[in-house]
């Protein structure tokens, strides 16, 4: 085969993979987005047992698959496991919360050694991708935490106003 065969196959090739890839990563946000979906229609309505937990699980399944076809660990973005922890750590019982952490310990081992190579044209744009990485989680966690926090104390609110309406209507009983 001569030279100019042997780069046709190559593009092709690398055609290929870049289509296998982006069917993937395709698939398996779309699958989040369904299940995203589902949990916002039945959050409204009412809360099963677990069901957060499951939510974290899935976005932690679609991470993964979509950090095995983009370097896996070598990917900047291997980061974004721990908002999934953190936010697991906040909202969970502690078991779950341990569940979810050695799920997401368990995800990183084997995206350490099971992966398509992360293919990045320089160095810059690792350096770029890292600082990005750090950004996002850095934004997402106080976004997240906030947001609890801000929930948090307004259900404590409305406990103290139910409490002092509770103690206010006994007292005027007497």
């Amino acid at each position: 085969m001569d030279a100019v065969g042997t780069v046709d196959v190559q593009a092709g090739q690398v055609f290929q993979e870049v289509v296998a890839v982006e069917s993937a990563a395709a698939l398996a946000l779309a699958v989040l987005a369904l299940a995203n979906m589902l949990f916002a229609l039945t959050l409204r309505r009412f809360v099963v047992r677990g069901e957060l937990s499951l939510a974290l699980l899935l976005d932690m399944a679609a991470l993964t698959a979509l950090l095995y076809f983009s370097g896996g660990s070598d990917n900047p973005f291997i980061s974004l496991f721990l908002v999934q922890v953190v936010l697991g750590a906040i909202l969970l019982p502690p078991l779950f919360a341990g569940l979810l952490t050695g799920v997401a310990c368990a995800c990183y081992a084997f995206l350490s050694v099971e992966h398509w190579p992360l293919r990045l044209p320089d160095r810059d744009v690792l350096l770029l991708g890292r600082w990005t990485a750090f950004a996002m989680v850095a934004v997402l966690l106080v976004l997240f935490i906030a947001r609890i926090s801000r929930n948090l104390r307004a259900r404590d609110a409305g406990a103290r106003q139910i409490g002092q309406r509770v103690r206010r209507d006994v007292g005027a009983d007497d």
